[in-house]
């Protein structure tokens, strides 16, 4: 049986159990948990508890080149990457998932009918910043709906003040959108 199949198996003994049986029931538990850890480990190696920030940064152009390929549009991509950055794992996974956020409504909105997004990481003394320029083309601007419609803004700000990070959205002064992210890092 697989140490999976374990713990499922001990989590029901550990409920039918008698409650004087359950601190032995528990401690049985952690053990296989224990195993399980140590056989994944095996497997894959240590689990990394840090991402580089730079992964983050590099996965965006291709997010950015997979939208605008789907709406046929032509857009150009600027990121200026940070050096030296690590954040804890679950801290970049909601980053990530909220600049996914960010840059969908940069192109499906901002630039859905062509332009350039300027995506730059910037390291500051509690953390680091990410901000996203949308410079839609003219066609772009005039298509673009209202920041009340921009629903993936909203979703991206709610993960992200989950998080302790805070996020602002301001008009660009070349017509665009500008997203400016603050992302604390623990210390």
């Amino acid at each position: 049986a697989s140490i999976a199949g374990e713990i499922v198996t001990a989590l029901i003994e550990l409920r039918a159990a008698a409650p004087a049986g359950r601190v032995e029931g528990a401690a049985a538990l952690v053990g296989r948990i224990g195993r399980l850890r140590d056989e994944l480990r095996g497997q894959v190696g240590e689990i990394p508890r840090t991402i580089a920030l730079e992964a983050i940064a590099d996965a965006a152009p291709a997010e950015i080149d997979r939208l605008a390929g789907t709406l046929g549009v032509a857009l150009t991509t600027e990121v200026v990457r940070p050096e030296g950055v690590r954040v804890p794992a679950g801290l970049a996974g909601g980053v990530l998932d909220a600049l996914g956020h960010i840059l969908r409504d940069g192109v499906l909105h901002e630039c859905a009918r062509g332009g350039a997004i300027r995506i730059g990481f910037r390291r500051e003394a509690e953390g680091f910043s990410i901000t996203v320029g949308n410079r839609g083309n003219a066609a772009s601007r005039e298509a673009a709906p209202t920041m009340a419609a921009r629903l993936g803004y909203d979703a991206a700000a709610s993960r992200l003040s989950a998080l302790g990070c805070v996020m602002a959205i301001s008009d660009a002064p070349w017509g665009g959108t500008s997203v400016t992210v603050q992302v604390p890092l623990p210390h």
